[in-house]
């Protein structure tokens, strides 16, 4: 019956002038619709529309939001229990994207909201953010765990509380990682590359302890890794780290340029090898036609001399 009416109108009123109604909504709230209509009596058209602006924007923004956590979610690194420093490293990275790692790290101030007073509630609407921002942050950290893990975090309230329950549990107390760290560095300090071990089979292990010192927040100069590297390799190496001692400042050598130093060598080596034995030794097809060929020649000789032998 409204739409009946509202046709009649548009019809006998070709100005097209807007219209706005209230309708009660099924929550007992009143709902503002605004509606612009044109009519052409001629070709009969008419066309009602809702206001363009505030439509769009909450279409845009609703879309928005909802591609984005869709996105985070596509790209979010699972936590099963194992490798949590290469998970923590990855979130911190996903936190700080989303600025939201400042919540994680320090939290927010809890405060009671009252309506007295302009700096109040500038301190509320600070508080109301801050809010919004920590729960996205415990969402994400929720959904980056695995479902046997989950029960570990419904305690917690604020993504601060979430990330220190995961903390605590899979990277220790201050005191474990102290022995932690203290292992670590034993092994760096042992560190030999194996005479069958390739440069980058040396490197992977290198970075992975140098990686694991770093996560449990230790530091360490790229000098001391690199003249560590060096101090590491074998006595085949002893030559060319020797040259790239005295060709290059170590204290700005990065690691990743000592390996690429260290690999074309190695490289290098390996054609010098190729081509050597390529030389040296014939192919398995030649050799065994010439042992053929030997075998033939041979066997005749062998024959007469036994007979000679016999009758003499």
């Amino acid at each position: 019956m409204l739409m009946f009416l509202l046709l009649l109108f548009f019809l006998f009123n070709p100005s097209a002038t807007p219209l706005t109604f209230n309708f009660p909504s099924f929550s007992n709230v009143t709902t503002n619709i605004s509606l612009e209509g044109v009519a052409d009596i001629d070709s009969n058209l008419i066309r009602l529309t809702t206001n363009p602006e505030e439509t769009g924007n909450v279409a845009m923004a609703s879309s928005s939001n909802s591609s984005t956590i869709g996105n985070i979610q596509n790209l979010m690194p699972i936590f099963y229990g194992e490798n949590y420093e290469y998970w923590s490293v990855q979130m911190k990275t996903l936190f700080i994207s989303q600025d939201l790692w400042d919540i994680v790290e320090d939290g927010y101030e809890e405060q009671e909201i009252s309506k007295a007073g302009k700096e109040t509630q500038e301190k509320q609407q600070t508080y109301k953010e801050n809010k919004k921002k920590d729960a996205k942050a415990l969402f994400l950290i929720q959904q980056g765990v695995s479902k046997n893990l989950f029960p570990r975090l419904l305690p917690a309230t604020t993504s601060k509380q979430a990330w220190e329950i995961l903390k605590i549990e899979f990277k220790g107390s201050e005191k474990v990682i102290s022995i932690k760290l203290q292992s670590l560095w034993r092994e760096f300090d042992n560190l030999l590359m194996k005479d069958t071990e390739s440069i980058q089979v040396f490197f992977t292990k290198v970075s992975g302890i140098v990686n694991q010192i770093k996560c449990y927040g230790d530091t360490i100069p790229d000098k001391k890794i690199v003249e560590k590297t060096l101090r590491s390799l074998p006595p085949k190496y002893d030559h060319v780290a020797a040259a790239i001692e005295e060709s290059k400042d170590l204290s700005t050598l990065s690691l990743h340029e000592l390996i690429g130093s260290l690999e074309a060598h190695e490289k290098k080596n390996q054609q010098i090898h190729r081509t050597i034995c390529g030389a040296s030794f014939p192919v398995q097809g030649e050799f065994e036609r010439e042992r053929r060929q030997t075998k033939r020649r041979t066997i005749p000789e062998i024959s007469k001399w036994e007979k000679q032998k016999f009758w003499a």
